[in-house]
């Protein structure tokens, strides 16, 4: 872990080279031990003036960063550390934060907290509705999915708990503006990678399928059959909390080989057909809810 003006402006030339880059908060952003030498050697080989004129580079550190470079560069050696996580909070906020609390916050509650923060700001964004989803959107992935990785399963929760917030600034490409939202969030408690699953899934919700382009280097194409069955469990908890006549928690999921039963009653089955056909192809399973869940 680093932070201080040296190590956040290192991140931030390093961000720079890499061109598009999905996430815009530089706190949690990663920079391996390569690319620490790279950016090293760029900025050395430059005159002062040069220097000040790298993209990402202030240009008042200018004339300290090749010092700072080399004392990151040494500190990494002695750990022998492959990279560095980048930490946009610095003694400021330590000493604020000691001045409320001795106790350090379990990441859970943080992220919790994080997200609830966030969804607050937006006048669409309902918490009991986000909630249901995620409750869901937990226990369909228990049964369709079991064994997911946790990185995955937290990706989805949150994508179930912000997938609304998009709607305040436009209904019809609410998901588009959310997944821009999420990547643009100061969301603590979550890896970048994570908040790219986050917004490429909620993103992938409202199109026919999802894609992980506009995400790398953090998602590449074998996380895209990942990305596809969040959006498609997402998107199916969403219609099940819109357009279930009753409370989505008392809803009994079980599983037969690849015949999944929803016994949940719906009022009517027509706005299900879309996302559960998607879930189906997603998970390789036939779903079934309603009137024939509870016969099974």
């Amino acid at each position: 872990m680093g932070t201080g003006g040296t190590v956040r402006n290192l991140a931030k030339v390093d961000r720079r080279l890499q061109g598009d880059y999905p996430i815009s908060r530089l706190h949690g952003f990663v920079v391996d031990r390569r690319r620490v030498d790279d950016v090293s050697s760029l900025l050395a080989s430059a005159s002062a003036s040069d220097r000040a004129r790298v993209p990402g580079l202030n240009t008042d550190r200018s004339d300290s960063i090749v010092g700072g470079a080399l004392v990151v560069q040494s500190v990494m050696d002695r750990l022998l550390a492959p990279d560095l996580t980048v930490a946009g909070y610095g003694l400021r906020e330590g000493v604020a934060l000691r001045s409320v609390t001795d106790a350090a916050a379990r990441v859970s509650a943080v992220q919790q907290a994080g997200v609830s923060a966030l969804g607050g700001r937006f006048t669409s964004w309902e918490s009991w509705r986000a909630e249901r989803r995620a409750r869901l959107v937990e226990r369909l992935l228990a049964i369709l999915q079991p064994g997911l990785a946790a990185e995955a399963l937290l990706a989805a929760t949150s994508a179930a708990r912000l997938l609304d917030v998009g709607a305040s600034i436009d209904y019809y490409r609410r998901h588009a503006h959310s997944a821009r939202i999420v990547a643009d969030a100061n969301l603590d408690g979550y890896s970048h990678r994570t908040l790219a699953l986050v917004s490429a899934a909620v993103l992938a919700v409202g199109e026919r399928e999802a894609s992980s382009k506009g995400y790398a280097p953090l998602l590449g194409a074998a996380d895209q059959p990942v990305v596809e069955k969040i959006a498609a469990v997402v998107g199916l908890s969403d219609a099940l909390v819109r357009y279930c006549s009753a409370n989505v928690d008392d809803t009994r999921v079980e599983r037969s080989n690849g015949y999944v039963a929803l016994a949940t009653p719906v009022v009517d089955s027509w706005p299900l057909e879309a996302p559960t056909r998607r879930a189906e192809r997603a998970f390789g399973v036939t779903l079934d809810f309603g009137a024939r869940a509870h016969a099974a």
